[in-house]
């Protein structure tokens, strides 16, 4: 009798959910909204409580988190691939517009903002010092990392014909001396 209660009350309540969700998903971010701090620090404390249940769980359950990752991978390949896309044009936007003091990246000496021709360069021609050259770090790998590293002096944006030009006067300076 008590089973038959309890379920009876959950299906009611999932119906209800369904029927309100709007009302229900909008009333909860105005709470979060209002009362920010006090809902990070109950979270805060139930991670706290839990945490050696949580590790655990994951401890023991690897192998199916690992199957259902990859599989989830596999039936979502060209989600997944225009994700990783626009996540690391994201990160390329962000990092050249920081290093071309705007916000909309360009190059630094011509103006130009074709996204497409951008690129960073070593103000003081240190690539292989600094160990950028050859070190498996390029493209949105070397971006995240400038990101991580609250984007470090030493750098400014330039197209690709102003930077070949810096590099070709930089040569020919070197050639001469």
């Amino acid at each position: 009798m008590a089973d038959k209660r309890i379920r009876d009350r959950r299906e009611y309540q999932a119906q209800f959910y369904l029927e309100h969700r709007e009302r229900i998903l909008r009333r909860v971010q105005e709470y979060y909204a209002k009362n920010k701090e006090r809902c990070r620090a109950t979270g805060r404390r139930y991670y706290q409580k839990h945490k050696d249940e949580r590790r655990l769980y994951a401890q023991n359950h690897r192998e199916q988190h690992r199957l259902v990752s990859k599989r989830w991978a596999q039936e979502n390949r060209m989600e997944r691939k225009a994700w990783t896309l626009k996540y690391r044009e994201g990160i390329k936007i962000a990092t050249l517009a920081h290093y071309s003091n705007s916000d909309i990246p360009c190059c630094i000496l011509c103006g130009i903002t074709d996204i497409d021709v951008l690129c960073l360069d070593h103000i003081n021609n240190d690539a292989l010092i600094r160990g950028h050259r050859g070190g498996g770090k390029g493209g949105a790998n070397f971006y995240f990392e400038l990101q991580k590293a609250d984007y470090p002096q030493g750098y400014k944006t330039l197209c690709a014909n102003c930077n070949l030009k810096k590099e070709l006067k930089r040569r020919r300076n070197c050639a001469l001396s």
